[in-house]
This record gives structure tokens, sequence and C-alpha cells, in this order.
């Protein structure tokens, strides 16, 4: 039998799966999953899933492109067709097809192929978003049809499909085992903020405070240390700081509290917009079935996303905001921003802890 081991992180999280199938006649054993997912505050983490380094293949549908280097590697685009010296990939026979990193608006499909001797292991970006994935391969019964694979990690734009690895099976007796780790993240490593003065993200004429600012000692470091969190109540409306689109959302986490075992990114309930320079937006620790838009919809500054709440590691109610995209498939990686915090405030300032912010804008008419 062969095991596919996924890990996955989300905004702050980490999301490990494994799942095996019998490469004979037997069908595929179900799948289990774990999550280990870091999340803040009394308050958690977020968005993504995790692992590090690889040596593998890359492609797009329709080439196959060896990939050695050492740092992360963008998959190549769809091409009409092969390149010259390239050969066109037949799958052959699906021996196995799972998902993992699986939440509204998307998931990661992992199939493996085999046609004759030879066998292959794909991926597909199933989000709207950018996917950073690292990959680390494993292998019994076969040889690597390159050189053996290594830890690497992948950026996957969104809907598209990459060859992980491709294989010579050693013989047609014995077993055969086809394993690969991986670990996720929302994003893409080469993507930077451009300027922009985000709204607080509630209704006017609400006043919060914040309780933990960049850099704060509870949750808000490493990866993590430009994130802001707000005393908002459950309920209270939760409002788009900087006009984007819905890319990916989770809204059926039911409790919160400061149990560890609630930082996995499926007990948290959050809402992933990205912004036009390609940054992502969370917002999180929503309450039960508090998210209020749909996949793909077109949100501007100040219209609402969802309803506050304690979902996932979550001492108390609050929500958690940070701009990010993916580092690699293991880390995100935070970007400081600003605050309008009154009309007069072109240039917007740093959110400070123990600050209170009023709204006081008028949600952007389409």
């Amino acid at each position: 039998m062969f095991p596919v081991f996924v890990q996955v992180a989300g905004p702050h999280c980490c999301i490990n799966r494994k799942t095996h199938a019998h490469m004979a006649s037997q069908p595929p054993l179900p799948a289990m999953s774990r999550l280990t997912f870091g999340l803040l505050l009394g308050c958690g983490l977020l968005f993504g899933s995790c692992m590090s380094g690889c040596l593998y293949l890359g492609q797009t549908p329709d080439r196959e492109v060896p990939v050695f280097a050492a740092a992360t590697i963008r998959a190549p685009r769809p091409s009409p067709g092969p390149s010259p010296g390239e050969s066109s990939i037949e799958p052959g026979r699906v021996l196995q097809a799972s998902q993992g990193f699986v939440f509204t608006g998307g998931s990661l499909g992992f199939t493996l192929h085999q046609s004759g001797n030879r066998v292959t292991h794909w991926i597909r970006n199933g989000y709207q978003v950018p996917v950073t994935v690292d990959l680390t391969p494993h292998y019994h019964g076969v040889v690597p049809v390159v050189s053996p694979p290594r830890a690497k990690t992948l950026v996957l734009q969104p809907r598209q499909n990459c060859l992980m690895a491709a294989y010579t099976r050693t013989g047609e007796a014995g077993t055969m085992q086809v394993a690969m780790d991986f670990r996720a993240m929302f994003g893409d490593p080469g993507v930077s903020p451009t300027p922009y003065v985000y709204a607080v993200p509630f209704r006017a004429p609400a006043v919060f405070t914040v309780l933990q600012a960049f850099n704060g000692r509870f949750s808000h470091t490493g990866s993590n240390r430009y994130a802001i969190d707000f005393d908002l109540p459950e309920g209270t409306v939760v409002t788009a700081a900087r006009p984007g689109l819905v890319v990916a959302t989770h809204d059926r986490a039911l409790t919160g509290g400061g149990d560890p075992g609630l930082m996995a990114l499926e007990h948290v309930n959050w809402v992933l917009v990205q912004h036009d320079d390609g940054t992502l937006a969370e917002y999180a620790h929503l309450q039960p079935h508090g998210v209020l838009v749909a996949i793909g919809q077109a949100v501007r500054r100040g219209e609402p996303l969802g309803l506050s709440g304690q979902t996932g590691f979550a001492t108390l109610p609050h929500l958690h905001f940070s701009v990010f995209t993916a580092q690699d498939g293991q880390r995100k990686r935070t970007f400081p921003f600003v605050l309008r915090t009154q009309p007069s405030d072109a240039a917007g300032h740093i959110p400070l802890a123990g600050e209170t912010y009023t709204a006081f804008e008028v949600p952007e008419v389409g």
C-alpha cells in the first residue's frame, strides 16, 4: 500500500493528514486526518498549511519540467502543448485520489497514476488564490525518473495542476509504496504589499480597543508578528478593511477556549480576502456560521464580512486581523500596516495595544 501524508497550515494553522491506499486491486483505505495549527491570543493562529524543501518534477497539464534548484519553485503556467524536446504525459490508470487542505472555496487534490511501469504523482490547487506547498516524497519499489527527490517548495497558481514526482517501477512483482508529505500555506511568496491605509474592520460609530498589537508577547511573534486583535464582542459585524476578493472561508467551528487542541485551523472560523496587490487579509475567530460572504465575491471597503466570535484557541471574544502572504509551505509572512483613525488621517497610524479606535467611514458604494 502507499501512504500519502499531508501537513497543512492555515492562517494560523497546520494540518497533518495521512491517507493510505493499496496499490494492488484492493480499494483505498479511509483517510485519517489530524490538525496541529498554531493560533493566537487566548487567540489563535490562521491560514495555511505546513512544510519544507524538496526536489521534484514541476508540471503543467501538458508538459513535464524537471526542477532541481534548492530555492522556491514557481510551477510553470499551462501552455498550449509540449515544447520541443519535452514529452506529453499519459496519466494512465488512477491508483488513488485524495484531498487535503479542504475549506470552503477549494482544496488541494492529489492523484497517483500508473501507465505501464511509469508512476506519476500529481497535485492540483482547487482554490482561486495561490497556494504554496512544501513537498517531501517517500518511496519503495520504484525509482525516481531523474534523481532521488528531496524536499522542495512549490508555488501553485489558482486552479493549477502540477506533477510532483515521477517514478519507474523496479519490477512487476513486490510491493510498491509511494508517499508524499506536504504542508501548504495560502499565498505566493513573490507577493509584496503596495502602500495602503486600512479602515478599522468594524462599523461606525463603534469604538473598540486593540488587545494585542504588532509583536505582542502572547502570540504575535515570529511569522505572526504583524497582527492585531480587537476586543469585538460576540456577534459584532466585521467589515472589510480594504477592497478585495473572498477566496476562502470557514464557518463550521462551534467552540473556543484556552485548550491548545483548539489551535487547529478547522476549529477557527475565518474569512480570507485577496487584495489587488496579491496580499491576503485574514479575519478570524468568527462565531459559528458567522460568515456573511460567498466565495468569489468582490467586497468593498467597509462591507460586512462576518460576525465576530470566540472560535478556536481564544480565551475571549475578539477579532484577529492581519495582512500576509506565504513565506513557504510552513510559514506565513505578515506585513506591517497602518489604520485610518480619523477623517483627516490620510497617512494612517500604526495600531497600538491599549488604544481605542472609532469607526467613522461610510461603506464604499459599488
